[in-house]
């Protein structure tokens, strides 16, 4: 089995990898040919050990991934959709995605944070905090499953879907210890338990048992006063601490697939897989195998950066 940890994800037509010293991505264009840009990794993330502590790891890793991931879609786009692009017209392109991911985070932070919130206070439930923080968890695994199944019917996303699977199944092959073929990677599954839908599961989860006890120690210990507001900003506070758990439990989880304890705990997240991955085609999974031996320096892609499709 390899022990290193390879990271991914689902981009438009791509994918893309991120390995201990590279970022990889691989895009299927218009002309069938697969393109790969890969660039190295943030070393003072990779090299400064306040980074690797406990906890700080998984929230260094969570803003990593959101960075290369929202680079890696604004690339795929480029690619998938041939557009050129001057140095200028890409800054602005930045600008107005980061913009939009800001957005978005604000929205999610609004319906996956705010909302449950307000709901579970119309239970009663405010001076319970266990009770309180079961009834907000429902509330958000609710939303959050409602959102997926939402969005799973539409094309685009199906298709985003199958790249997920290649994703999952590449690397799967690839920590067996086995060559990256389409024969080899057809006997794997598409759910990983170190999938980023496993860690929302997980941090939905954790999220119940961690609040109930800061709402405990805030609002029955220390008397402060049940407002929705002032929970909000205590989630908020401490919501870094709730990613840092998450992150050890699924970076143990992904070291120990048989451990009956958390197979129970990864099950929610695992069964979820069977709606945000789908089993790929030839083509998606040759995209996945580029973008693993890029990340990995396995291929010889400084020379020869396209790929042809295979028929």
């Amino acid at each position: 089995m390899k022990t290193t940890n390879v990271g991914g994800q689902a981009v438009i037509e791509g994918i893309m990898m991120i390995a201990p010293e590279k970022v990889s991505i691989a895009v299927r264009n218009p002309e069938g040919k697969i393109i790969i840009d890969i660039h190295e990794r943030n070393k003072n993330l990779r090299k400064k050990k306040v980074f690797k502590w406990f906890f700080v790891r998984g929230i260094v890793s969570l803003f990593e991934m959101l960075y290369e991931g929202l680079n890696a879609i604004n690339y795929s786009a480029q690619v998938a959709f041939q557009q050129e692009t001057s140095k200028k017209k890409r800054r602005g392109e930045g600008l107005f995605s980061g913009a939009i991911t800001f957005l978005g985070i604000i929205a999610a932070l609004f319906v996956f944070l705010f909302l449950p919130i307000f709901i579970a206070s119309k239970t009663g439930l405010d001076a319970r905090p266990v009770l309180f923080n079961i009834a907000t968890g429902i509330v958000r695994i609710l939303f959050f499953v409602l959102y997926i199944i939402s969005i799973s019917f539409i094309p685009e996303v199906k298709r985003l879907f199958q790249y997920h699977g290649a994703e999952h199944k590449s690397i799967f092959c690839w920590e067996d210890g086995k060559e990256l073929t389409v024969q080899n990677c057809s006997r794997y599954s598409t759910k990983h338990p170190r999938c980023g839908t496993s860690f929302i599961f997980v941090v939905l989860i954790v999220a119940i048992i961690f609040f109930a006890f800061i709402d405990t120690l805030v609002f029955n210990v220390w008397k402060l006063p049940s407002i929705k507001l002032l929970r909000l900003g205590i989630h908020l506070l401490f919501l870094p601490f709730l990613v840092g758990i998450s992150y050890e439990i699924i970076k143990f989880a992904g070291n120990h697939k048989n451990n009956p304890v958390l197979k129970i705990l990864l099950g929610p997240g695992l069964a979820f897989q069977y709606i945000t991955t789908k089993e790929p085609d030839t083509g998606q999974l040759e995209v996945g195998f580029a973008a693993l031996h890029s990340a990995l320096g396995i291929s010889d892609t400084d020379k020869e950066n396209t790929i042809k499709n295979k028929e």
